[in-house]
Formats: C-alpha cells, sequence, structure tokens
C-alpha cells in the first residue's frame, strides 16, 4: 500500500502491484529491473475527481438553467 495525502487535506491508500528481477554478480545480489503500478482504472483519485466533475456539472447545469430563466425573464 501507498499512502498518499493532498494538498487539499485528503488522505487514501491505494494498493500497488509490483515485481523485481534479480541477478547475483560477484556474489551478490543486485536489483536489476523494478517496476511499481496501481489500478489507474480503480483508485481513490479517480474516485475523487469523479465526485468532484459531478459536483461541477451539477452546479454548471443549476447555473445554466438560472441564467435561461432571468434572461427568458426580461425578454418576455
Amino acid at each position: 500500500m501507498a499512502a498518499f495525502k493532498m494538498r487539499a487535506g485528503q488522505e487514501f491508500s491505494v494498493p500497488l502491484r509490483w515485481t523485481a528481477t534479480l541477478s547475483r554478480d560477484s556474489g551478490a545480489w543486485k536489483i536489476v529491473a523494478l517496476h511499481f503500478s496501481a489500478n489507474i482504472f480503480d483508485n481513490p483519485v479517480d474516485s475523487l475527481l469523479r465526485k468532484y466533475l459531478w459536483l461541477m456539472l451539477a452546479a454548471a447545469l443549476l447555473a445554466g438553467l438560472l441564467a435561461g430563466f432571468l434572461l427568458r425573464r426580461r425578454r418576455g
């Protein structure tokens, strides 16, 4: 697990997968390859961004409806 703390204060952890390739060189084990990854389609950052996206979409929809109502009222 990797723990993250965003500037806005949100904290979350993301499960990571990793692999390593080792090689024995002169009697000592050396790491020759290392890879970390996380599921980019199902993670807390994506969920948080989707939440804010829906909130911004709802706010834009309400602002558009209100502006349309007020402009129509002025004309008619």
